[in-house]
């Protein structure tokens, strides 16, 4: 025996139904922008447009999620008003980027040791040499900052090591494994020729990670 549907039942989900085809979600990629931070402009640009209910930014894929009314604002008009704050944009995902990142001199011992992927710092510690283990992300504006530092220094702190961990995002197997109360990036991990960690530095300023690294070459814990 079949049992029927209450009316007002029917009537809801019809109603609820006509609303959500009448909503689309629009992915605008966002490229060659240095900081996660440069994507705000587009969101304060795009919320306030007429028929847009929601907009949330990737920060690993660059890309922006408009949610919005199917018939009051076309994706076109939605690029049209994003691409005013200066960026380039392209309409679709798969095509956000961020600026290419430092590259050090070839002869340099830099290596990716991570890329979300959990790690054991102590096993990174060379011996003989001084060792800076770089936590760092594509979206982070200091994090280059400091790549371009690291780079300068590389001629004349002899045997420098340095390895670097992409955490992709906060949210990483790297990052829950080392940087639970850390709260910006790029956050440094300095190691002496002994093995023994010399210190820590959350954020990047010149004097505090040369500091460390100074300590570390002279052999002072």
């Amino acid at each position: 025996m079949s049992r029927s549907i209450p009316w007002s039942l029917f009537t809801a989900f019809v109603v609820s139904a006509a609303a959500c085809a009448s909503t689309r979600t629009t992915v605008i990629s966002i490229q060659d922008i240095d900081c996660v931070s440069c994507a705000d402009g587009i969101v304060k640009e795009l919320q306030p447009v007429p028929g847009v209910k929601k907009v949330t930014f990737n920060r690993q894929t660059a890309e922006f999620s408009v949610v919005h009314d199917a018939d009051g604002v076309t994706p076109e008009a939605l690029l049209a008003k994003a691409a005013e704050v200066g960026w380039p944009v392209a309409l679709g995902g798969g095509q956000g980027r961020y600026a290419p990142q430092h590259v050090f001199p070839k002869d340099a011992d830099v290596r990716w040791v991570s890329r979300g992927e959990r790690v054991e710092l102590a096993s990174l510690a060379e011996a003989g040499h001084v060792t800076v283990v770089d936590f760092g992300a594509a979206w982070c504006r200091p994090c280059r900052a400091a790549d371009k530092a690291l780079s300068a220094w590389l001629t004349d702190v002899p045997g420098l090591r340095i390895r670097k961990i992409d955490i992709l995002d906060w949210d990483s197997a790297v990052a829950q494994q080392h940087l639970a109360d850390v709260k910006q990036l790029p956050y440094f991990v300095v190691f002496g020729k002994d093995g023994r960690e010399i210190g820590r530095l959350d954020g990047f300023t010149e004097a505090g990670l040369r500091g460390l690294i100074d300590r570390a070459t002279a052999g002072t814990p």
